[in-house]
């Protein structure tokens, strides 16, 4: 008998998992909010529920190097939006107000 292991994928598609990470994390930086409330709020826009989000970061611990990809396109995510920000392709005020960076 030969077992073939095929890596499942998460629960979260990794274009949404970069979205809720880097919202999690402007949340962090821009709101009084507790840590479970921001991770609430922001897996609720998503509808996505916490147990979805802790399988998928079990997956990703399981493959360090996919940590490493990931983080990568989060930090490009966020460069991204400062960007757009910056150049008025989007309006800051147009963006939900828990995602606004501060200091455009």
């Amino acid at each position: 008998m030969i077992l073939i292991s095929c890596k499942s994928k998460p629960p979260i598609p990794e274009e949404n998992f970069i979205k809720i990470y880097a919202g999690m994390t402007i949340m962090q930086d821009t709101s009084s909010l507790p840590q479970g409330k921001i991770r609430e709020n922001v897996l609720s826009n998503f509808h996505y529920s916490e147990n979805d989000y802790y399988k998928t970061i079990e997956y990703y611990n399981s493959d360090p190097e996919q940590w490493a990809k990931f983080f990568d396109n989060v930090i490009a995510y966020i460069e991204n939006l400062k960007a757009k920000i910056k150049t008025k392709k989007i309006e800051p005020l147009a963006l939900p107000k828990r995602y606004v960076l501060k200091d455009m």
